[in-house]
């Protein structure tokens, strides 16, 4: 939390998203959030209607056809004799923290896999463990 507030006075990215994510994943429906530098402390309700899980949960089950699709054509390819360098073009929820893709490449064997990411030049790389790419190269920052 010391770090997410640190960005945010810093008018720098501050990633959460993944943490809220997991909860929704892992069916925890309340989320505490409490903040270092004022003491307030928030509870997030993360429950949805019946409707909107099942929503979400569609997505998640498209995400995951659409992962293990792209990883199987790229295994496909590689398999040809000449082991050709194979380089995947896609969205970034689809390699975040090795999650998506690489790890469906884990599960069909492929284990050298790179990901790379773009970032804003004028940020700090985030520090986490898992890594969100192997590589994050910066762009220029929209006008």
């Amino acid at each position: 939390m010391k770090e997410f507030n640190a960005r945010l006075a810093a008018k720098k990215v501050a990633w959460s998203w993944p943490t809220i994510a997991a909860a929704l994943i892992q069916k925890h429906h309340w989320l505490i959030v409490a903040c270092d530098s004022c003491g307030t402390v928030i509870d997030l309700d993360l429950t949805f209607s019946r409707a909107a899980t099942e929503r979400f949960e569609r997505f998640v089950c498209a995400q995951q056809f659409w992962d293990r699709a792209m990883a199987e054509a790229i295994a496909g390819a590689r398999r040809d004799a000449r082991r050709p360098l194979i380089v995947g073009v896609m969205g970034s929820g689809h390699i975040e923290y090795g999650d998506g893709v690489p790890h469906q490449l884990a599960a069909l064997g492929v284990d050298d896999v790179a990901t790379a990411l773009p970032w804003p030049a004028d940020t700090d790389y985030p520090v986490h463990d898992p890594p969100i790419a192997d590589v994050l190269f910066g762009v220029a920052s929209p006008p």
